[in-house]
C-alpha cells in the first residue's frame, strides 16, 4: 500500500504543496509557504470540513482547487490526530520543474544567465521566468502603444502572466508562432476578451512572446537553431534522424512524406493519409521535431535517473513528465537524488557527443561548429532549491 509516516519534514512539505495547488504565492520561499498555511489553517479545517460546498477557501484556489482540496483533507487529518508526525499519508507531494525544458537548455549550453532564470542555480526566492517574460512583452508593447500601433494598444491591461505561460513553456518544444497565437488566444477568450480581438491581439503578443524568451534565452535559441540544421542535414541522406539516449534507449524519428489515397464508400468519399517507413523521409518534418524531440528525450533520461535512484532507495516514485511525486517523509530524499542526477546526467558534453554520433552515421556531412559553450557549473543545481519546487 503505497502509505507513510509524515515525519517532521514531511508535515512541511504537505503544508508547502497545500499552499501550491492554491497558487496564491507562487513566487513565496517555501518557508514563507509553510507560515502562509500555518496563518490559514482554520481555513484549511474548514475547506476539509465543509468539502461539499464550493464557497470554502480551497475554491479560490487560482491553480488547482480539486487537489488543494484533497490536501486540505490530509493536512485536517494529521493536524488532529494524536501525533501528527506519526499521521499516515496516503497523497502525494508533487515537485515541480522550473520551465524545465529550458531548465535542460542552460545545462546543455552551460548557460549561466539562462541557469539562473529557470532555477538551475541557487536563489533566495524561486525565479519565475514567466513574470521575467510578460515585463518584457509588456515594456515592448507599451512602447509601440505610445507610437500609436492600434494592436498594441489594445493588449494594455489584458496580459497576465497566465495568458503567456503556455507559449513560454512550449516554445522550446518546437511551437510555432501560429501554435502560440492559438494558444495565447484561448487564454485571451477565457479573460473576457472579444473573440475577434482575441484573434488579432493573440498574433501581436505570440511575436513578442518569442521575441522576448530570445532576449533572454540567446543560448537555448543558438542550441535549438545547431539541432535544427543538423537534422536537416541527417534527413538529406535519405535517412530518418537517429541518436541514442545517456541512457543507452535508440530513438529514431519516424517522419516519413505521406501520401493520400481517396476511398470511395457508398456515401462519400474518404480522404486517407498513408505513411510508411519505406517512403522518403520528411526532411522538413525531420528538422522542426527534433529540437524538441532531443529535449524530450533528456528529461525523460532524468525522470528515469530518478526514478532508478529512488526505486534503490525504497522511496515510492511517480511522474508526469517534470512533475516528480513521492509522499511527504520522503520529499527531502527525493528533492536531493533528483538534483544530483541532473548533475550527473549533465557532467557529459552531451552535444558534443550527440554531433559525433552524428559523424559517425553521415561521414559524408558537415554538421557545424556548436554553439559555444558558457561558464555553468552544473554542480550548483545540487544546492538549488528551488530546481524542483
Amino acid at each position: 500500500a503505497v502509505v507513510s509516516t509524515q515525519s517532521t519534514g514531511g508535515l512541511r512539505w504537505l503544508k508547502i504543496h497545500c499552499v501550491n495547488k492554491f497558487g496564491a504565492i507562487s513566487k513565496a520561499s517555501f518557508d514563507e509557504k509553510e507560515a502562509y498555511a500555518d496563518e490559514r489553517m482554520d481555513l484549511i479545517l474548514d475547506s476539509a470540513d465543509h468539502m461539499d460546498t464550493d464557497r470554502g477557501w480551497w475554491a479560490l484556489s487560482t491553480e488547482d482547487p480539486w487537489q488543494c482540496l484533497a490536501t486540505c483533507i490530509e493536512l485536517a487529518g494529521a493536524v488532529r490526530s494524536d501525533n501528527p508526525e506519526e499521521y499516515i499519508c496516503h497523497l502525494p507531494v508533487h515537485m515541480d520543474g522550473s520551465c524545465n525544458g529550458l531548465q535542460h537548455y542552460a545545462a546543455l549550453g552551460r548557460d549561466v544567465e539562462g541557469a539562473a532564470k529557470v532555477n538551475v542555480t541557487p536563489s533566495p526566492h524561486p525565479q519565475d521566468v514567466y513574470s521575467a517574460v510578460l515585463e518584457i512583452v509588456i515594456r515592448l508593447a507599451g512602447d509601440e502603444a505610445a507610437r500609436g500601433m492600434e494592436v498594441a494598444q489594445l493588449v494594455h491591461n489584458k496580459v497576465e502572466r497566465k495568458t503567456l505561460k503556455q507559449t513560454i513553456m512550449t516554445q522550446v518544444y518546437g511551437v510555432t508562432l501560429y501554435g502560440g497565437r492559438e494558444q495565447i488566444r484561448g487564454k485571451l477568450i477565457d479573460q473576457g476578451v472579444d473573440a475577434i480581438d482575441a484573434g488579432r491581439c493573440a498574433a501581436y503578443l505570440s511575436a513578442l512572446t518569442f521575441k522576448a524568451v530570445g532576449e533572454l534565452f540567446t543560448q537555448a535559441q543558438q542550441i535549438q537553431e545547431w539541432l535544427n540544421n543538423a537534422a536537416y542535414e541527417f534527413a538529406g541522406t535519405g535517412a530518418p534522424v537517429s541518436w541514442t539516449t545517456p541512457l543507452g534507449l535508440p530513438c529514431v524519428q519516424p517522419y516519413t512524406k505521406e501520401k493520400r489515397q481517396v476511398v470511395q464508400t457508398s456515401f462519400q468519399a474518404i480522404n486517407k493519409v498513408v505513411a510508411k517507413p519505406s517512403m522518403a523521409v520528411n526532411k522538413r518534418k525531420q528538422r522542426t521535431a527534433f529540437p524538441p524531440n532531443f529535449v524530450h528525450s533528456l528529461d525523460s533520461t532524468h525522470m528515469l535517473m530518478t526514478a532508478i535512484k529512488c526505486h534503490q532507495h525504497g522511496i515510492p516514485f511517480a511522474a508526469v513528465h517534470d512533475s516528480y511525486w513521492t509522499l511527504p517523509c520522503h520529499v527531502d530524499a527525493m528533492n536531493t537524488y533528483l538534483r544530483r542526477q541532473f548533475a550527473i546526467l549533465y557532467s557529459f558534453d552531451i552535444l558534443k557527443e550527440l554531433k559525433e554520433s552524428f559523424e559517425k552515421s553521415c561521414p559524408e556531412v558537415a554538421f557545424g561548429e556548436l554553439p559555444r559553450s558558457g561558464q555553468l557549473d552544473i554542480n550548483s543545481v545540487i544546492d538549488s532549491e528551488y530546481f524542483f519546487s
